[in-house]
């Protein structure tokens, strides 16, 4: 039996399509990259809100609030970047509610340092307040201590009345920790470019040479912490001992230059007399923490 087959008829003819008729009015496409600007169009019943296809308004949700006021300071430069932003991004809600919160987040990273790092800063301030006239007379002391006859540092009225010591640039007897710093860096460097000159150097060098200075700079501190302590001694603060002892420094410093330009002699020679200078600085600075009488009932 054959199959039949049942023949189509012609398929009906398509017709163009036909627009959505009563489809409501037409919507305004809101701006992502600038809502405010969308919702400022609308009438001003307090709630921004919008229409959906069909006629149907749909109220929007009111922006969060924004963060805690931030400094002054901090609102102008943070109101001022929004404004460089281009095609008026700044002018989003949601971009200042963002710039808001940076500012808050700045401002109270400022406050938490300053609460618990500013002492440790103001006391480093101290020992840098320095300028040229105290570097050069201080070099001068360090050098020749014989010539100095005032020893005793000057003391002023601080903030609240408070008697407190003269920074180091009102008094050249005071210790600071610019010319240790910078006579340290200056030896390392020193021994550096001694030992490229005879094709030793390594870049291991310098971290073996600063690391076993700072470990002698450490034992010599303590030591003397130590004999304050057993002869009952006024308390000295730490920085005022790295200062001293690093003052030595300097003397290390000029000898190794002679040395290395004049010959061993002039070496060992400048290495005494750098050596007893600074043996009479610490001398002379360090007799004035102890109390009156107290030298003569440890002899």
């Amino acid at each position: 039996m054959e199959p039949s087959y049942r023949r189509r008829n012609s398929p009906p003819s398509l017709q163009p399509h036909q627009p959505f008729q009563n489809a409501g009015p037409s919507v305004q496409p809101v701006n992502i990259l600038n809502p405010a600007a969308h919702y400022s169009q609308q009438p001003a019943s307090g709630v921004p809100s919008f229409q959906l296809p069909g006629g149907v308004t749909q109220a929007a949700a009111p922006f969060p609030p924004g963060p805690p006021h931030a400094p002054q300071a901090q609102n102008d430069f943070f109101a001022d970047l929004g404004k460089t932003l281009p095609g008026g991004i700044g002018d989003s809600a949601f971009t200042q509610m963002g710039l808001a919160y940076g500012a808050n987040f700045i401002g109270q990273g400022q406050n938490y340092v300053q609460s618990h790092y500013g002492r440790t800063f103001s006391m480093l301030k101290y020992y840098f307040n320095v300028n040229n006239s105290y570097v050069v007379n201080k070099l001068k002391l360090l050098l020749f201590p014989v010539r100095h006859k005032f020893w005793k540092r000057t003391i002023r009225q601080g903030q609240g009345g408070e008697p407190q010591y003269a920074p180091p640039r009102e008094d050249i007897n005071a210790p600071d920790l610019y010319i240790p710093s910078m006579a340290f860096v200056t030896y390392v460097l020193l021994v550096g470019y001694v030992m490229g000159t005879t094709s030793k150097f390594t870049p291991e060098v310098l971290g073996i040479t600063a690391s076993r200075a700072l470990a002698i700079l450490a034992f010599e501190v303590i030591l003397i912490k130590f004999g304050f302590y057993l002869l009952n001694a006024m308390t000295v603060p730490v920085l005022d001992l790295v200062a001293y002892c690093a003052y030595k420094y300097v003397g290390v410093v000029l000898t190794i230059i002679f040395g290395f330009t004049l010959g061993p002699n002039a070496y060992y020679l400048l290495l005494l007399v750098t050596s007893l200078a600074t043996a009479m600085f610490m001398v002379k600075t360090l007799r004035l923490v102890f109390p009156e009488g107290s030298l003569s009932n440890h002899k």
